[in-house]
């Protein structure tokens, strides 16, 4: 065939119409966009006669691709995929025609493909939506063909006719993604949609509201009187105040309330919802509403326990208030007589007594609230020996005795042959034991029991204390080792103390990888506490001592006592020089280092907490001037870091206030005469 110029009659006018009503009713028929793609095809067939031809369309990176075609290889379309004469946003873009391929220079890099696939001429129709170029048909001839004025308008009808159903199709598939996505984001967050005419009052609900009341689906009647009746009865004024504000202010109606279900369940429900005008008027309100039952229960469960745990701190501060008022009542009482000089000589003797015991008490308390601070703040620390179990217990239970004596409670020692000793810090130990026993003591009323077991278990120790006591109710038991709670914090309640014994034991002992339980049968009948700790294979510590020690002598030594508080200096002055010492005073750190640098001083023992100089800079110049005078550092720091600190400062020992002065005196005599 020669290469002139294909002609052919023009397409009568009834015949195009005919063309593009059979195109629109199979695109109105179409289910997918390849449908619309196949009836454009096929209408080119038809109103055209042209057997080849493709669609192609902008992918999201702006490469042209093959999305239908009639009668071209797969191997032409890899070929020329990707070309376009336009871009998306070329404006008024008009159909191309190349009459001829082979004479055309533009395209003379397909030559040979164009001859390979039997295509000699060829016209680009541009898809056009919203000014913006989407796509392309594409028209092959195989000789070369001049399309008719006619034939271009037809090929132009049709698509028009492709590119508004193929961008209707891509954004209803958008809309179907969205209406599924906010299907699924409802179903997950238990949300659900209305809607209310105010015009008509019809209420319509989503299938998902119907669901948070506990209605079956289109089971709602669509009336406002219905949707306020599920309104619980005491949240009911609130909510309708609401309604009313929002739609007199036009404000935001946002609102949390509860409903009440069918089957008599109350939900908790977020509403929120905005009103449309129409003519100034309100016409619509809409909104949604969230089912929020759980957060709104742990919102409720978080606010109780937040008012239990403050009604509690309230309770354990009176409570101190009341355990430190009371023995300062009889320190301050007995003091006053004995100042007065008008008691008899039994009478003093009791006052000393009285202020002995009270004054220990208050001691004991304010260490146990500085163990709960130690413990809320992580900073209690242990220092692990092996532990012999049976001179523990002999300690533990001497201390306790003249209580249970008093009482004429009976205490039973029960220990298995050669117990493994407990890898354990020997003072926090005995604390743990005092703090059970004790309370054994405390809440078992007179000529009762208690007995003491001990047991090995393989890498365990078991140590087990029952008592015949008051026992413990049911519903305290697992609240039994909380800090800051008593089963009768009542002003009438038979035991004093702070409730913190058995919550300080339980930290201790779980800080040295072991477990404590409580077991009680109920009110009346006895408490078992079981305390099980890791076993330490090595021989017990030679140097762990709990019996105390006789009182020591301090004769012929001198002693430098620096402290600026007169009280407590003059104490330790008068106690030392009981014990023989030789005792020098001075109120400040420039003092002590003027008669540390004159005098012959043997031991020097100072206060940490001092005005201008405190006694770890006094340590540090002394230390630095070459002066190895062993010093013993008194100070109420009594944390853990503090004796570090101290005692990396350059002291030798150290004791915490308040301190017992017969453990400062062997302390003292242990430093001069180590041997």
């Amino acid at each position: 065939m020669s290469r002139k110029e294909h002609t052919r009659m023009a397409t009568p006018v009834t015949a195009q119409i005919a063309t593009c009503l059979t195109l629109s009713k199979a695109i109105s028929a179409s289910r997918t966009v390849e449908d619309i793609y196949a009836a454009a095809l096929d209408a080119l067939v038809c109103g055209l006669g042209i057997e080849r031809s493709s669609v192609l369309l902008f992918d999201p990176d702006g490469v042209m691709r093959f999305k239908a075609s009639r009668g071209l290889s797969e191997g032409y379309r890899r070929a020329v995929e990707g070309h376009t004469p336009w871009k998306p946003d070329t404006p008024d873009p008009q159909p191309i025609v190349v009459p001829d391929v082979m004479a055309d220079a533009a395209l003379a890099d397909y030559t040979r493909i164009f001859e390979a696939e039997g295509i000699a001429a060829l016209t680009f129709i541009p898809l056009v939506s919203l000014n913006r170029v989407i796509g392309k048909f594409m028209l092959y001839y195989p000789v070369p063909t001049l399309p008719r004025i006619d034939e271009l308008q037809l090929a132009g009808l049709i698509a028009a006719q492709v590119a508004f159903a193929v961008e209707r199709t891509g954004t209803e598939a958008q809309v179907r993604r969205s209406e599924e996505q906010l299907r699924f984001a409802l179903d997950a967050a238990s949300m659900g949609t209305w809607d209310w005419d105010l015009t008509t009052n019809a209420v319509q609900w989503s299938d998902n509201l119907a669901q948070i009341h506990g209605l079956p689906p289109d089971s709602f009647d669509g009336t406002f009187a219905s949707y306020e009746r599920e309104i619980h009865p005491d949240d009911r004024g609130r909510v309708l105040a609401s309604v009313q504000r929002a739609l007199a202010e036009g404000v935001p109606h946002e609102v949390e309330y509860r409903i009440v279900a069918p089957d008599g369940t109350v939900r908790w429900c977020e509403g929120k919802g905005r009103v449309e005008y129409r003519e100034g008027r309100p016409a619509h309100m809409s909104g949604v509403c969230m089912m929020v039952t759980r957060r709104k229960e742990a919102e409720l469960a978080r606010l109780a326990a937040a008012e239990e745990s403050s009604r509690l701190k309230d309770e354990f501060l009176a409570m101190l208030s009341h355990e430190l008022r009371t023995p300062l009542n009889a320190i301050l009482g007995w003091t006053q007589m004995l100042q007065s000089g008008e008691l008899s000589a039994d009478r003093t003797r009791q006052a000393i007594d009285v202020i002995g015991r009270n004054a220990t008490l208050q001691a004991q308390l304010i260490e146990d609230i500085l163990d709960v601070s130690r413990i809320i703040t992580g900073k209690l620390e242990l220092e692990r020996v092996a532990v012999a179990v049976p001179p523990l217990l002999d300690t533990v239970i001497a201390g306790v005795s003249p209580l249970a004596e008093a009482k004429r409670i009976s205490i039973e020692r029960h220990v298995a042959a050669a117990p493994s000793a407990i890898h354990a810090d020997p003072k926090r130990l005995q604390q743990i034991l005092n703090n059970v026993l004790s309370n054994a003591v405390k809440f078992t009323p007179e000529g009762g029991s208690i007995r003491f077991d001990c047991v090995s278990k393989g890498s365990w120790v078991e140590i087990t204390v029952r008592d015949s006591g008051v026992g413990i109710s049911r519903e305290f038991l697992p609240f039994v080792f909380d800090r800051f709670r008593q089963a009768d914090s009542r002003s009438t309640r038979s035991h004093g103390g702070l409730g913190l014994g058995l919550a300080i034991a339980r930290h201790l002992v779980e800080q040295h990888g072991g477990d404590i339980g409580a077991h009680s049968p109920g009110p009346g009948l006895g408490t078992t506490i079981s305390i099980r700790l890791p076993a330490d294979s090595t021989p017990a510590s030679a140097s762990v001592s709990w019996t105390s020690a006789v009182d020591v002598r301090l004769d012929n030594l001198t002693i430098l006592v620096v402290d600026d508080q007169r009280d407590s200096r003059e104490m330790l002055a008068t106690f030392l020089e009981q014990r023989g010492a030789t005792v020098t005073q001075c109120e400040c750190a420039e003092a002590a280092l003027h008669i540390l640098g004159t005098q012959s001083v043997q031991l020097l023992i100072a206060d940490i907490a001092m005005p201008h100089v405190d006694g770890y800079e006094l340590m540090r110049r002394l230390r630095t001037s070459g002066d190895r005078t062993p010093a013993i550092a008194v100070t109420a720091f009594a944390r853990v870091d503090d004796k570090q600190k101290a005692l990396a400062s350059g002291y030798t020992a150290y004791c915490a206030k308040p301190v017992d002065a017969r453990h400062l005196a062997r302390t003292a005599r242990a430093l001069l005469s180590p041997t």
